[in-house]
C-alpha cells in the first residue's frame, strides 16, 4: 500500500512537471493582447460609424451572418429577416450596393470600403472585362481590416495580369460561401476559384448556418437567383438601411455592454487563470487529448461529413462551366500560440484528405508561411488574435497568381 502510494506521488509529481514545462515552454503566448494594442482607437464599431458618417458619406454595412445574430436578441431584425425568409424573399449576402461603408479597427484607424453593383468589395471596374479568379470565403476573402487595394484580389490585380473578384463576407462559413457561388459563380464563371478555409472558425460557423435557411444550399435545385435580382436585392437593403437607424440606440448599447464585458474578462487576475489551468493540466490536455478537432462548444460534434459534401458541391458548381476549384488552407493565430498542437495538425490532415479524395486542389498556406518565417508578428497585425498583415495577404496573393 504505502508503495503505491509512492507510485502515485511520483506519477502526479511528474504530471505537474511535464506540464509545468509545456506551459512555460512548448506555448508562447496565453494573451490575445498586448500593449500596442491597447493603445489603437477604442471606439465601437457603431460607435465609429455614428461619427465618420459626419464627415464621409458612408452606410451601414450588411452581411447575413452579422443579422442572423441580431435576431436572437432584438425583435425588429428577427421579424424583418424571418419575414423574408417566410415569404420567400431574396436574402443577400452582402452589403450595401454601390455605396461606401466602414472598416474594422484592426490597424488602428479604420478604412473606407468600397462596395459594388453587387454588394461585395470590389471597384466597379472589374466587371468591365472577363474574370479570371474569384476569390470566396469570409473575412480573410474580404481582407480585413483593410481597403479594397489591399486585400489578395487587390493585390492580384495590381500586381498581375489576372483579372481577380472579391466576394468574401466576414462571419461567412461554409454554406454562405457556397451560397455565394452558387448564386454569382455561374453568372461570372471565373477561370479559377479559391476558396479561403479558415481553420480558426470555419467549422463552427457551419454548426450555426445548418440551423438558418442556408441549408437550403445543400439541395442541387436551389438559388435566389441574387444574380439577376438586382432591384429586389436595392429593396431589401434599403428596409435594412432604415431598420439601422430605427434601432441604432439599441445597437450603442449593445456595443457598450459587450465591451464592458471585454473589460471585466480583462481585469481577472492573470496569476490565477494560469495557476487553474496548469492545475487542470490543460497544455498536456490540449496536446494528449485534441478534443477541439472532434468538438465545437457545447461537445457538438465538428461535421466533417458535412463539410465534404458542401465542398463536392462547390467543386461541382465550378466544374459545371469549366473553371477550375482549390481550398486554400488558411491557418489561425491560436496555431502560433503553440510550439506543437496536436489539434491543428489533426484538423488540417481531415480537410486536406478531403480534398485529395474528392480531386480538389488544395494550397497549404501553413507551410507557405513558415517558408516565409512568418509567425503571429509578422502574420497578424500587431501581432494579436485577428487577421493577416498586408505581408501576409501579399504573400497569398502570390501564392494564388503561380497556382
Amino acid at each position: 500500500m504505502k508503495t503505491a502510494v509512492i507510485i502515485l506521488f511520483y506519477f502526479i509529481g511528474i504530471l505537474y512537471s511535464v506540464e509545468s514545462l509545456s506551459f512555460f515552454f512548448i506555448q508562447n503566448n496565453k494573451s490575445f493582447n498586448n500593449s500596442k494594442f491597447e493603445r489603437l482607437d477604442k471606439r465601437n464599431n457603431i460607435e465609429a460609424f455614428v461619427e465618420e458618417k459626419k464627415t464621409y458619406n458612408i452606410h451601414p454595412k450588411f452581411r447575413l451572418s452579422a443579422i442572423e445574430e441580431l435576431r436572437y436578441y432584438n425583435d425588429d431584425f428577427k421579424i424583418f429577416l424571418d419575414e423574408k425568409i417566410l415569404k420567400g424573399k431574396k436574402i443577400p449576402f452582402r452589403g450595401p450596393i454601390n455605396k461606401a461603408s466602414l472598416g474594422g479597427n484592426e490597424i488602428g484607424f479604420r478604412k473606407i470600403i468600397i462596395n459594388d453593383k453587387y454588394g461585395f468589395k470590389n471597384f466597379n471596374n472589374v466587371y468591365e472585362k472577363s474574370i479570371d479568379l474569384m476569390i470566396i470565403g469570409d473575412s480573410f476573402a474580404e481582407g480585413v481590416p483593410f481597403g479594397n487595394k489591399d486585400d489578395v484580389s487587390g493585390v492580384i490585380n495590381s500586381s498581375s495580369n489576372y483579372n481577380s473578384i472579391n466576394y468574401g463576407i466576414n462571419g461567412a462559413g461554409p454554406l454562405n460561401t457556397l451560397g455565394v457561388l452558387r448564386e454569382y459563380g455561374k453568372g461570372f464563371k471565373p477561370k479559377n476559384v479559391f476558396y479561403f478555409y479558415y481553420e480558426g472558425n470555419d467549422l463552427f460557423n457551419l454548426q450555426q448556418e445548418k440551423k438558418t435557411f442556408l441549408i437550403k444550399y445543400l439541395d442541387n435545385n436551389f438559388s435566389q437567383n441574387l444574380f439577376y435580382s438586382k432591384n429586389e436585392v436595392k429593396s431589401f437593403f434599403y428596409e435594412y438601411e432604415d431598420l439601422f437607424y430605427k434601432n441604432l440606440p439599441f445597437l450603442l448599447e449593445q456595443e457598450k455592454k459587450q465591451k464592458d464585458t471585454i473589460n471585466i474578462i480583462k481585469k481577472k487576475n492573470n496569476f490565477k487563470e494560469n495557476l487553474k489551468d496548469i492545475i487542470e493540466l490543460q497544455s498536456l490536455r490540449d496536446i494528449l487529448i485534441p478534443k477541439s478537432a472532434y468538438y465545437l462548444r457545447n461537445n457538438e460534434l465538428v461535421d466533417y461529413k458535412i463539410f465534404e459534401e458542401i465542398l463536392i458541391k462547390m467543386k461541382q458548381e465550378v466544374d459545371g462551366w469549366g473553371g477550375k476549384f482549390t481550398l486554400v488552407y488558411l491557418p489561425d493565430w491560436t496555431r502560433y500560440n503553440s510550439k506543437f498542437s496536436m489539434s491543428k495538425k489533426i484538423m488540417k490532415d481531415k480537410v486536406e484528405k478531403i480534398s485529395v479524395k474528392n480531386t480538389i486542389n488544395f494550397i497549404d498556406m501553413v507551410t507557405i508561411f513558415k517558408k516565409n518565417k512568418l509567425n503571429n508578428k509578422g502574420l497578424f497585425n500587431n501581432s494579436v488574435y485577428g487577421h493577416y498583415t498586408k505581408q501576409g495577404y501579399k504573400i497569398l496573393a502570390d501564392t494564388i497568381i503561380v497556382n
